[in-house]
């Protein structure tokens, strides 16, 4: 007689759980509904999230929605997506009471976590108003933050230790009223990508509040893609975005591409942008109309920034502020004024052969900042008085003429 395995009375129980699994079929994900009126799954969100498993998708049907806490994605990975309305304007509105934040991703959310066509309104928090990533990179796909409010940093968003990615999304009239700013957004060793964006009236409204639309603060690396930064203000420096690694040992890299900032403004460095020790590169942007005490459109201290195909021009009451000075990629034009007369795209300043006058001290305050702005046959006009540049004027190969003045004996 043959010696048989314990294994062979087990095989016919194995071939009914393999065939009981194949009956069965794969997992399809589930779309959730919630809705007020009844005749959907849940008239509750956080209940529609707890019952929810990762994959699902939950429909949020048209309405105003006032959760008594924040809303809490738990960790899953599924998609949160409200309604248009017959204008095509968001009509899921999801709303904070300004009594407590209205939304968070805090257990390591990654990009399959999708919020979409929703709007962040009226939240309150010590950090981020509307919407707070920690240890998260969630999606945020066509979402709008609006009139939310942090008591510290980050009124529409406040993020930390993480990658997410912010599509066309809009911040508009958010606030901070702490000192660490981001009136529309507050990002913390992170390294967001933002991508058709639009931050409008935001504010820093503390004295030492930084960054109006945005504050990148600490190490990482942000990327700004067709976005426009219009009218935020902040108490202290970059009225549109300020970046600071804040330590040395720390690298923070900001990435613009077509980018405007347009009339944004701030009490101290940068109307625009402010690069405190941040590497910066602007490639295609508009930096114009903005204003600040120094370094209207751009302040920059650190490394050059690096710039090209980017205009800036019309800000007050400087054109830029560049303590480590800048590298041109290639068209990039600094102008006082925008005057196009041409209507070719680049201000008349810019264009070469034209002899423009700089004026020193009254159009420009230092030679430096008229050299930089100067372009080949302009005239740099320096006025009557002693001038005591931090280091050597550079004239940066310009075929330039710099011209001083005489007094009435004719002497210099």
């Amino acid at each position: 007689m043959k010696k048989t395995t314990g294994l062979v009375p087990l095989l016919p129980c194995l071939y009914g759980l393999i065939s009981l699994a194949a009956l069965a079929g794969p997992v399809h994900p589930d779309t959730i509904t919630v809705c007020q009126g009844g005749g959907c799954d849940h008239a509750s969100i956080q209940a529609a999230i707890d019952a929810s498993s990762d994959g699902d998708t939950i429909w949020i049907s048209a309405g105003v929605y006032t959760p008594g806490a924040q809303l809490d994605t738990v960790g899953k990975a599924i998609t949160l997506r409200g309604e248009f309305d017959k204008n095509g304007a968001l009509a899921t509105i999801i709303d904070g009471q300004a009594s407590h934040r209205v939304a968070i991703c805090q257990s390591g959310e990654g990009p399959e976590t999708i919020l979409e066509r929703l709007v962040f309104r009226n939240g309150l928090a010590t950090d981020g108003g509307g919407l707070m990533i920690n240890d998260s990179s969630p999606t945020v796909i066509r979402c709008t933050f609006r009139d939310n409010t942090a008591e510290l940093s980050g009124g529409g968003v406040w993020i930390q230790d993480g990658s997410p990615s912010l599509v066309d999304c809009d911040f508009l009239n958010n606030r901070s009223e702490g000192s660490y700013g981001g009136g529309g957004l507050f990002s913390d060793v992170s390294s967001p990508a933002l991508e058709g964006c639009l931050f409008e009236g935001n504010q820093a409204i503390d004295s030492l509040g930084d960054g109006g639309g945005a504050h990148f603060f600490g190490g990482g690396t942000t990327t700004l893609t067709n976005c426009t930064f219009t009218d935020n203000e902040a108490g202290d420096s970059g009225g549109g975005v300020f970046a600071d690694p804040y330590s040395f040992s720390a690298t923070l890299v900001l990435e613009c591409t077509d980018v405007s900032f347009l009339n944004n403004a701030s009490s101290d460095r940068g109307g625009g942008l402010c690069l405190d020790s941040a590497d910066g590169t602007l490639i295609g942007c508009t930096v114009q109309g903005n204003s600040a005490a120094f370094g209207g459109g751009l302040w920059s201290f650190g490394d050059p920034v690096q710039i090209g195909e980017t205009t800036i021009c019309g800000n007050t009451v400087d054109q830029v502020y560049l303590n480590g000075g800048w590298t041109d990629l290639g068209g990039a034009c600094i102008s006082w004024d925008c005057v196009d007369s041409d209507e070719d795209g680049t201000p008349d300043q810019c264009e070469d052969g034209k002899g423009t006058v700089l004026e020193v001290p009254k159009v420009y305050g230092s030679i430096d900042a008229a050299v930089l702005a100067a372009r080949n046959g302009d005239i740099v006009q320096i006025a009557p008085g002693t001038y005591t540049p931090v280091e050597t004027i550079n004239m940066l190969g310009k075929a330039i003429t710099l011209r001083g003045s005489v007094d009435k004996a004719g002497l210099p």
